[in-house]
């Protein structure tokens, strides 16, 4: 007996006789219980299939009972017929992706031929059997696009990175999709499929979620971040036929295009500590300061933040006149919040800001923190001397 592969098959020894009499040894795969001739063994390629395989084979292939109990032994047949079944006869338009010389290698290269999955030109999606895929992942998206694509629902029985199985949700209806790794563990391949329809077309999917119409809107949002509920449903339905389920959805594709093009609040807090200490490297002399609620050592909390960048301070000091406003509004953010804000005239009577915070509310702590870190700022300049400033606050507008 030769010695037996890791691709789960079963190897038996076939006998073939030169001319010169001598004996041939090759191995190849074929199922288990391969008696002799009182079976009827007979040939299809290089496989060799009793005829209780052939029973064996149309018992499996008459039963589309898949539920939610399927076991493994089910699978693995499964596996074993697909695989079997695929002999060196492939069709010559088919990719070969691997070179291999040993004869040990010859079969597993058979197995890794197919055809290299790509999208069409306008972006479609078209499936059919030995498909090949980089990784699991890259079968879901296709699969989820093709089923959005030509309006249906799956059933996925089986949606794991051993294999993914999928049929058609409507009972009856014999589309069904079968794939797993090929033997290097890594890309997908699709081992059984049936194409063949035969319900009706639905304007909803329930795999066209958020995620989903974010990356076929992103552009469009992008240009127009006020892009309406009303003007998104006519571009889903217009250029996919989808009917988006609710606004809701829509507004959580909406926040999570602003998210990636704009970033995530909660990830900008924790980037400040390094956003500061940059700061100060590229401006030297500038004054930025924060303060965090340390009780949570682990995970301290954001408090307030103070920034007066040093060419502000100078060209108050040197280029204004002795006079700035004070005011606070609130952040309409996640996380809510106060900015307080000091800006100055300048010799255009213009706007000219000194400096700025970031605080919990608007509070006596809070301005006592903002206008010592102020004076402090400015007093740090050479220039600055003393002189009386006239001070306007949101209190005294007219």
């Amino acid at each position: 007996m030769a010695s037996q592969t890791q691709l789960g098959f079963i190897d038996i020894d076939i006998q073939h006789s030169d001319r010169d009499g001598k004996s041939n040894t090759n191995t190849v795969p074929a199922r288990d219980n391969v008696a002799g001739e009182e079976e009827g063994i007979h040939s299809e390629g290089d496989v060799v299939i009793s005829e209780s395989d052939d029973e064996w084979y149309q018992n499996i292939e008459d039963d589309e009972n898949e539920g939610d109990n399927e076991s493994n032994l089910d699978y693995a047949n499964e596996e074993e017929r697909n695989d079997g079944s695929e002999s060196d006869q492939l069709d010559e338009s088919y990719d070969q992706i691997v070179n291999v010389n040993s004869n040990e290698e010859i079969y597993i290269d058979r197995v890794m031929r197919g055809k290299i999955f790509e999208r069409a030109a306008d972006g479609r999606v078209q499936l059919e059997k030995r498909l090949l895929f980089l990784d699991v992942n890259e079968f879901r998206e296709a699969l989820q696009d093709y089923t959005i694509q030509e309006g249906f629902e799956i059933q996925r029985i089986k949606n794991e990175k051993a294999r993914v199985t999928a049929r058609c949700a409507i009972n009856g209806c014999t589309w069904r999709i079968h794939a797993s790794p090929t033997p290097d563990g890594v890309s997908y391949k699709i081992k059984t499929y049936n194409p063949d329809h035969n319900c009706i077309r639905t304007t909803r999917n329930s795999n066209a979620n958020s995620i989903w119409i974010a990356k076929r809107l992103q552009s469009k949002l992008v240009a127009d971040p006020e892009m309406s509920y009303y003007s998104m449903k006519a571009e889903l339905l217009e250029k996919y036929g989808l009917e988006s389920a609710n606004n809701m959805q829509l507004y959580r594709v909406k926040r999570r295009v602003k998210e990636e093009n704009q970033g995530n609040h909660a990830k900008s807090y924790d980037k400040l500590p390094a956003w500061a200490k940059l700061a100060r490297v590229t401006n030297p002399r500038s004054v930025v300061k924060m303060e965090v609620d340390a009780r949570m050592s682990a995970n301290p909390l954001f408090k307030r933040f103070f920034v007066c960048f040093d060419a502000m301070k100078k060209g108050f000091v040197r280029g204004c006149r002795p006079w700035f406003g004070i005011d606070g509004c609130h952040l309409k953010g996640t996380y809510g919040g106060v900015l307080l804000s000091v800006v100055a005239i300048d010799g255009n009577k213009g706007m000219f800001p000194i400096a700025f915070a970031v605080v919990e509310v608007e509070c006596m702590d809070n301005w006592k923190f903002f206008l010592r870190l102020l004076y402090e700022s400015l007093a740090s300049v050479r220039e600055w001397k003393d002189h009386p400033l006239t001070i306007m606050s949101d209190m005294q507008k007219v």
